[in-house]
């Protein structure tokens, strides 16, 4: 919400209000509705394939191909999982899966990695993987561009559901500002030490010349 909310703001160039607790209070006073804070386990950087996916021939988002079993039990469950990942799912820097299905805050449902891993096993007759507890290293299994995340809080706004039309990506307004805070950042902590250094070695020069003399 946040995102897209700094998104139109600078897009029709209005002053954005940065407080979150001031954004929570108008939302309950004007419209009624409220954010919840829960914790949730997340795939950071993974979505599922669609179908345009598919048509677009996109390749599997993870290295190699998928391995072959073995009789380790754990080297099992990991190639199990790689291989339903695979088969499912596309590398998405802006995506994300959680663990478990949940509700979103428009009301509708999102399938979780845990339900969905269980559906592929049962219909590839498969032994479904039990390693998420975080002791076992199953993560080795998610492809590079991803991290999981056991314990993260997100906050939900509960009530609202985004129009059919919305913005998929910063507007050309919100580069220009990032590029320009980047730049700023980099004068106040470059300049000046440059320019403090240059004014020590010309006094050093100074010095050796006067002592020279």
């Amino acid at each position: 919400f946040c995102r897209y909310y700094e998104i139109f703001c600078l897009e029709q160039d209005l002053q954005m209000e940065t407080n979150r607790d001031t954004i929570q209070r108008t939302l309950i006073k004007e419209y009624n509705v409220r954010s919840q804070q829960i914790s949730v386990s997340r795939i950071a950087g993974l979505r599922w394939r669609t179908v345009a996916d598919e048509t677009a021939c996109t390749p599997a988002m993870r290295c190699g191909v998928p391995a072959t079993h073995n009789a380790a039990p754990l080297h099992d469950e990991i190639t199990t999982i790689s291989d339903f990942i695979h088969e499912t799912c596309t590398v998405d820097h802006s995506g994300y899966i959680d663990l478990k299905t949940r509700i979103h805050s428009d009301g509708t449902e999102k399938l979780g990695f845990k339900p969905k891993l269980f559906e592929w096993c049962k219909k590839k007759g498969i032994s479904m993987p039990v390693h998420f507890d975080g002791q076992k290293d199953w993560t080795r299994a998610l492809p590079r561009g991803t991290k999981y995340y056991p314990k993260l809080l997100i906050r939900l706004v509960y009530g609202l559901r985004w129009n059919e039309v919305k913005h998929s990506q910063p507007v050309l307004t919100w580069f220009l500002l990032e590029a320009a805070t980047v730049a700023l950042h980099v004068i106040l902590f470059f300049i000046p030490p440059f320019l403090v250094i240059l004014y020590v070695m010309a006094m050093q020069d100074m010095w050796a010349v006067y002592l020279g003399a």
